[in-house]
């Protein structure tokens, strides 16, 4: 079992089309720190993520839900959404308030 503090702070995704997901987390804020043709290494507050390039196709029986990010206010996810949309980036839904009080919204999955 991990300790009461362990959080997880890397996250590694295969993707299809490497730079438009390393630019979708460069506008998120995460700065780029090491790439080549086939990988991305990506670092912020903390949380690293890194993108392999893959050309194969992916397997259905696996798949990632989701990576949430935590933002101080509903302004901010608000601002974010704005943003992204500005850049071109498809949005499954817009912003909206859950049950449990999350004030999030979500993208369409990028290869």
């Amino acid at each position: 079992m991990l300790p009461k503090n362990a959080c997880l702070r890397h996250v590694a995704l295969a993707v299809h089309k490497l730079d438009e997901c390393e630019q979708f987390y460069n506008l998120l804020g995460m700065r780029t720190e090491l790439k080549t043709d086939d990988y991305a290494y990506l670092t912020g507050n903390g949380d690293n993520i890194s993108l392999h390039k893959v050309h194969t196709t992916f397997e259905a029986t696996q798949r990632l839900e989701h990576i949430g990010f935590a933002l101080n206010s509903i302004q901010a996810v608000n601002q974010l959404f704005h943003n992204l949309q500005k850049h071109g980036f498809n949005i499954a839904h817009p912003p909206k308030t859950f049950g449990i009080g999350t004030h999030s919204f979500s993208l369409i999955q990028m290869e």
